[in-house]
Parts: C-alpha cells; sequence; structure tokens
C-alpha cells in the first residue's frame, strides 16, 4: 500500500456507543480523540493502560476498515487505469472502411473527433457499430456528416443522431 489516504468518511458501531457510554465524559472525550488520531494515521496511544485495552479492538477494526477502504479505491483505480490504458492504444478512426466520398482530410478529422469523444466517455464502440455509423453518415454526404459529428460531440452525445 501506499502512503496513508484518510478516509473521508468512517464506521463507529453502534458496540462502540456501549462501551463508550460506560466511560465518563472526561474518557470519552479522550476515546474520541484517539479514534481522530487513527483515522487520520496519527498512531497515539492513552495514558491509560485500562483505557488502551478497552478501546483497542476499536483501534484494530478502525484500522482494517481503512485498509479495506485504501484497498477497494486502489483496486478500482488500477481497473480505470487499464481501461484508459487500453482505449488510448486503439485508433478507432483508422480501424474503419469509409466510402469513397467520406475519404476526405476533413471528414477524417471530424470522425476522429467523433472517436476521441466516444474513447473520453469511455464507450469502445464495436467494430459493427462503426460501420452502422459510418454507414449513416455515409448517407448524409461529406458536409451533412461533419455537421452531424461537430454538432454531436458539441452536445456530448453517446450516438449520433439526424439533424
Amino acid at each position: 500500500m501506499n502512503a496513508f489516504n484518510p478516509p473521508e468518511k468512517f464506521k463507529l458501531y453502534t458496540n462502540d456507543l456501549k462501551f463508550i457510554e460506560k466511560l465518563t465524559d472526561n474518557q470519552a472525550g479522550k476515546v474520541f480523540k484517539l479514534i481522530l488520531n487513527v483515522v487520520n494515521g496519527i498512531d497515539t496511544k492513552p495514558n491509560n493502560s485500562l483505557l488502551n485495552k478497552a478501546i483497542e479492538p476499536i483501534i484494530n477494526r478502525l484500522k482494517k476498515d481503512i485498509e479495506k477502504s485504501n484497498n477497494r479505491k486502489e483496486k478500482r483505480l488500477a481497473k480505470f487505469r487499464k481501461k484508459r490504458e487500453r482505449l488510448n492504444k486503439l485508433d478507432i478512426a483508422k480501424n474503419c472502411e469509409k466510402p469513397p466520398h467520406l475519404q476526405t482530410d476533413a471528414f477524417y478529422e471530424a470522425w476522429s473527433l467523433w472517436c476521441e469523444h466516444k474513447k473520453e466517455r469511455g464507450r469502445i464502440p464495436t467494430p459493427s457499430t462503426t460501420k452502422l455509423q459510418i454507414d449513416k453518415l455515409a448517407t448524409m454526404g461529406e458536409a451533412g456528416a461533419i455537421k452531424t459529428i461537430e454538432y454531436c460531440v458539441l452536445n456530448d452525445y453517446q450516438g449520433l443522431i439526424d439533424l
């Protein structure tokens, strides 16, 4: 695990409340401060050994909860990075066949913009989707296809629409 990342939130269970209710206000305050220190990565121990023994299960559980939370975050980040890396390797714009009247620099630029938009949204079009989209754009002519792509990207659409 990397550097300690304090959680945004943490759980105190009803069992903890039962324990804390048995303490004096002064002791409960010390316990709460100790819990906040643990949650923020500051490892301190109370001066009172009896209090230390009593609070140890709560502290151990908090540490385990924080570790689980950080592990889940790391797994989600790793999954996101892997997907982003896979998306960045793809060049969807080049890997599709276009009809002759759409094989222009202007259309390629617009189509590349659309493919980049799809990658940014985390949606990789399948080859069959790409073919259907190209076929749909081909019926609009070059100017209509470019206008449609630019409109759909500008409005953050998931798919291409007829204008």
